[in-house]
């Protein structure tokens, strides 16, 4: 399980769930201003996708975050904001965990960010409850997961339909390459 305790002097990673498709649009510019305006330093935002890097506004733990900050963007953008808070950490255990899988480059992977280990297990049962294929892996780690798929097949293969189109997992998870992770770890704001 990873330590929810944080303090102002780590960095927290936010990773926010369904924006910028389906019809919720946010500026990063909008987004980094509104978490400046909150309290919160440093605020930089890593592609279009709702990567946020900054200093923590107050301290507190991640489920103090988690509930500030989706109150803060639900109010300023209009939409039922759903985020995910990780700390450094817990980052580079992922991408340390992501170098000891065998993939190639027919295949991505990618980062399965959730709200908790149960919402994992829960994904794990369904990875294992799918037909096999030698071409997708899956491994569980703390609240998050990793899944190698073959490129081209992330939204059709059967998990995919399942961690990323169904209205189960809408709010409980979001995804990023790994190569968005190990981008993330690299900026330091302190």
């Amino acid at each position: 399980m990873y330590d929810t305790a944080m303090n102002t002097n780590q960095p927290l990673y936010i990773f926010l769930r369904g924006i910028n498709v389906g019809g919720v649009r946010i500026v990063m510019n909008d987004l980094a201003a509104t978490l400046a305006a909150a309290g919160y330093g440093a605020v930089q935002t890593v592609l279009a996708t709702g990567n946020v890097v900054c200093r923590p506004a107050h301290v507190t733990d991640t489920a103090g975050y988690k509930a500030d900050i989706e109150r803060l963007l639900s109010d300023r953008f209009g939409y039922r904001a759903s985020v995910h808070i990780r700390r450094q950490a817990d980052l580079i255990r992922l991408c340390a965990a992501a170098d000891l899988l065998h993939r190639d480059a027919t295949q991505h992977c990618y980062a399965l960010i959730a709200d908790s280990e149960a919402t994992i297990a829960a994904l794990g049962r369904d990875y294992g409850a799918i037909p096999a294929d030698p071409q997708q892996q899956f491994s569980a780690h703390g609240a998050d997961a990793l899944w190698v798929v073959t490129k081209g097949q992330t939204l059709t293969a059967p998990f995919g339909t399942i961690v990323l189109g169904s209205a189960t997992y809408k709010a409980k998870v979001t995804s990023r390459t790994i190569a968005t992770i190990q981008r993330l770890t690299t900026i330091g704001i302190l």
